[in-house]
């Protein structure tokens, strides 16, 4: 996916009707994410269905652009409890106005809901990472509660497991910085 030329966006509007590479997917959910284990993968590509069309403006090389359009991503992370495999099913849906930048950056900045774009480029692949990391549950966790509580108190005794046992789950590495020193 590539930023938009508005300067070729034609007055009667223009379609995207697209796959969304499962590659960019992970790329862009999983960037400054430093826990592998808490990463999104995507389960296949995803769609892309956008509308943009013109809502005004002074200039025709710098509309504003009126954005509209459904994405559908399928995923797959970690319950953040017992860590066991989550999918997600992710299906914004985008109303957005996006507007050419302002001589004052301030201006641009002060409002957190404005979309606005820098010369003749609109960064769609920018809108959609944002319109997906917006769908993301910052703690995905199990649906069944009792079954993940059953799996987290099963993850916590082998974590605990005399050397010769099972292997203790990777994942769970992290907290044996936290062992007493008598154990």
């Amino acid at each position: 996916m590539e930023p938009y030329d508005l300067r070729s966006l034609p007055e009667e509007g223009a379609s995207i009707d697209a796959p969304l590479e499962a590659a960019w997917i992970e790329a862009a959910l999983n960037e400054g994410i430093a826990a592998t284990e808490m990463a999104v993968v995507p389960t296949g590509p995803g769609s892309l269905k956008l509308r943009l069309e013109r809502a005004g403006g002074e200039r025709l090389d710098r509309p504003i652009v009126r954005l509209t359009g459904a994405l559908a991503v399928d995923l797959s992370t970690s319950c953040v409890r017992c860590l066991a495999d989550l999918p997600v099913a992710l299906r914004p849906r985008l109303e957005l106005t996006c507007f050419p930048a302002t001589e004052d950056p301030e201006e641009d900045a002060a409002d957190e809901a404005r979309v606005s774009y820098e010369g003749h480029m609109l960064d769609l692949p920018e809108v959609v990472r944002e319109a997906l990391l917006l769908e993301l549950e910052v703690y995905p966790s199990c649906a069944d509660e009792a079954a993940c509580g059953d799996r987290t108190r099963q993850l916590i005794e082998d974590a605990g497991v005399a050397p010769g046992g099972p292997e203790p789950d990777p994942r769970w590495a992290g907290l044996d910085r936290f062992r007493l020193k008598s154990e």
